[in-house]
């Protein structure tokens, strides 16, 4: 921790539960929507999504709360199996550009290739929020919305998911 007026000694003297609980609230908490349609290896979306949680921890990201799985129709209608989802609050030291990284890794372990915008994957982790901004942007959010379908569906927005 760096020394701020002392606080650097102050952090070091603290016993070691005070320092992971004030390790904790240093971290920055983000909203991430989760879905699979294809699931990955032999694994149902389900079970992928599971799986895809469970693998938070070792990319140093920390899980704080998951809601239930949800099924969800394909969109567009009738393009691919429909979805698996669920939404979770993570908590990482980092900022999103990098917690965003980490996902794109996940994603890409359970074999997650980014060919095309609206498609069937195996794993899609979707970063929505990062402390109480919202992701992407309103304007950039207007923008992408109201570009065309088929523009859509070769853009995304610039710091989109």
């Amino acid at each position: 921790m760096p020394d701020n007026n002392g606080l650097g000694e102050y952090f070091k003297q603290l016993p070691a539960n005070r320092r992971e609980k004030v390790l904790l609230i240093m971290r920055k908490t983000f909203l991430v929507a989760l879905g699979s349609n294809l699931g990955s290896g032999e694994k149902s979306p389900a079970r992928t999504l599971a799986a895809a949680l469970h693998a938070l921890p070792s990319a140093g990201i920390g899980l704080l709360r998951v809601s239930r799985f949800f099924a969800t129709p394909c969109f567009p209608a009738g393009v691919g199996p429909d979805y698996v989802n669920a939404a979770a609050e993570l908590f990482f030291s980092g900022n999103a550009p990098a917690l965003l990284e980490r996902l794109h890794q996940i994603e890409a372990h359970f074999g997650r290739r980014r060919l095309e915008r609206w498609g069937s994957r195996s794993l899609d982790l979707d970063l929505i929020a990062a402390g109480q901004e919202v992701i992407p942007s309103r304007e950039e959010q207007a923008i992408w919305r109201n570009l065309p379908q088929e523009a859509q569906k070769q853009e995304s927005p610039g710091k989109l998911i």
